[in-house]
């Protein structure tokens, strides 16, 4: 029977990758198949504590869980974008959404 560690980083991974792939899903949507490079060169003029992607990360398959919810919580714009996609904001009315 696994332990609670063992199942903890198993969820951790699961996550991530469900994580990865619908971001990638959603962007690769709304922005196109190269959203991910034109990401990363943009991330390197943030400041080096909001940076998200490190040198010779080529797609969001590469960031770890924690770079992902960076992802998610510092770049509002994309995040939006994802959730729109998904349509978390349909059930909200027009004035809501201003």
């Amino acid at each position: 029977m696994p332990n609670w560690r063992q199942i903890a980083h198993e969820a951790k991974d699961i996550l991530t990758v469900c994580l990865a792939k619908a971001i990638d899903q959603a962007l690769t949507v709304r922005l196109g198949p190269d959203w991910f490079a034109d990401f990363a060169q943009a991330d390197t003029k943030e400041k080096v504590s909001l940076r998200i992607t490190k040198t010779g990360q080529r797609c969001v398959q590469d960031l770890d869980l924690q770079a992902l919810l960076k992802f998610l919580r510092y770049r509002s714009y994309l995040s939006n974008q994802i959730l729109l996609h998904y349509g978390f904001f349909e059930s909200m009315d027009s004035f809501a959404c201003a």
